[in-house]
């Protein structure tokens, strides 16, 4: 392990075998450690609060909320899966994935899993997000059209780059929670419909 960086292991609370590997006890994070002599060789400083002693080997601990930031999930998953477009890492680096993320999970928002959503739906990974969004090219002039509301997560990313979205999911909870973090997260050019896709829409730029 680098100098730079300090290998937690982790069993994040609330996990349970829907997100968890088959198998696994425990989960892998590095997470980097700041040049500060105060701080120790095990410690991580969060802007304040107290220092945070890295834990024993196999000693289960929580990374909190925001504790695996955005920079390595581009550096070690998104940008190994040639996801090189500047204005997509920019977008997935300014709309924070842990607000989009049911509260239960929030501690793995930036992990490399599918995760569970209700009514059997789920958020993907980060690396299939930031392929997809590469693929669709989406250009500040582009309408777009995405089917599957979900998280409300690419419908923010995708508002951040096009002109304007039009997001359609079945599930009103989704409309609602997505559209109050997109207003969050001062998104206001995504609108949301509650309705089944498939009944036909106008004609977008992008789908």
């Amino acid at each position: 392990v680098p100098e730079t960086l300090s290998l937690y292991v982790c069993k994040p609370s609330g996990v349970d075998s829907e997100v968890a590997p088959e198998g696994a006890e425990n989960l892998f994070v590095l997470v980097p450690i700041p040049a500060d002599p105060t701080l120790g060789r095990g410690g991580v400083d969060r802007g304040g609060d107290a220092a945070i002693e890295a834990p024993k080997a196999h000693f289960p601990y929580s990374l909190p909320a925001r504790g695996c930031p955005v920079g390595p999930m581009i550096e070690q998953q998104i940008r190994p899966w040639d996801v090189l477009d500047q204005r997509v890492l920019d977008t997935l680096t300014a709309v924070h994935r842990e607000d989009f993320v049911p509260e239960r999970y929030r501690e793995l928002a930036f992990s490399d899993l599918n995760l569970p959503l209700d009514h059997g739906q789920v958020m993907m990974p980060p690396r299939l997000e930031g392929r997809l969004l590469q693929a669709l090219d989406v250009q500040p002039s582009d309408s777009v059209l995405e089917v599957g509301t979900g998280s409300g997560y690419l419908s923010a990313c995708l508002g951040r780059l096009g002109g304007s979205v039009l997001s359609v999911d079945l599930f009103e909870d989704f409309k609602f929670a997505a559209q109050k973090k997109a207003a969050a997260a001062g998104i206001h050019n995504v609108k949301y419909r509650v309705a089944d896709a498939a009944a036909g829409w106008d004609p977008h730029n992008r789908l």
